[in-house]
């Protein structure tokens, strides 16, 4: 097991989770115009931020989703995948205790600590559709702008743009976790575990699409022209 890769993940989801859930507790607070763009924003900065710092020592997952992918697609070994999954959780229940200290643990209460929710409209069946799709279109372009051997060293900042997008599509549905560690961090610190299921499954199952997508159209005969 790579444990400085898996150390890096830890570090790199501690200060993603710790931006996103700070800009959700700031939010909330009395004459605040964050709203949802800017809680959009700061979770976009945040991955992008933290995914450059450490991808040259973990490649920037800083998602278990991400991570199971690239298993998937034989990019990351079993042993190490296990690691980066136990570091990312890991720094994200730190990342939310820590949030807790610095504005206390009544206001991160207040915001359910900062666990994405599902709308009161949506069966879970829909839930786990949103998070899939989103986590789809996050995990297509990880592989696509990082993991790609022809990825441009740029690629973190489309990643955050990907995480954007997912929140200002689907924030109002979902949270628009896209990421289990995003939802476990808060969800274990606060002792409220109900939707595990939703906001696991529904990343890794987008994962898998986002995988297969992304190993068809990288077939050595995925640009040949069909014959006249």
């Amino acid at each position: 097991m790579n444990v400085r890769a898996a150390f890096a993940e830890l570090v790199g989801v501690f200060g993603f989770v710790f931006i996103g859930v700070s800009s959700v507790v700031v939010a909330a607070m009395p004459n605040s115009t964050l709203g949802l763009f800017g809680v959009a924003v700061a979770h976009g900065l945040g991955i992008a931020v933290m995914a450059s710092a450490v991808a040259p020592v973990s490649g920037g997952h800083l998602n278990p989703a991400v991570s199971i992918g690239a298993w998937m697609a034989n990019k990351l070994s079993l042993v190490d995948t296990v690691g980066y999954l136990v570091g990312q959780v890991a720094g994200a229940v730190l990342a939310v205790a820590t949030v807790g200290y610095a504005f206390g643990n009544a206001a991160l209460s207040d915001v359910m600590f900062g666990t994405p929710e599902i709308a009161a409209r949506l069966t879970t069946t829909q839930a786990v559709i949103v998070e899939g799709v989103l986590a789809m279109f996050l995990v297509l372009s990880v592989f696509g702008t990082c993991i790609d051997s022809k990825a441009p060293k740029t690629g973190a900042l489309f990643v955050g743009l990907s995480v954007l997008m997912g929140v200002l599509a689907g924030g109002t549905l979902t949270g628009a976790s896209m990421n289990p560690a995003r939802y476990l961090g808060p969800a274990i610190y606060g002792g409220a575990l109900g939707d595990w299921v939703v906001y696991v499954s529904g990343p890794i199952l987008g994962a898998a699409v986002a995988v297969a997508i992304y190993l068809y159209i990288r077939r050595p005969d995925a640009g040949e022209q069909p014959a006249d």
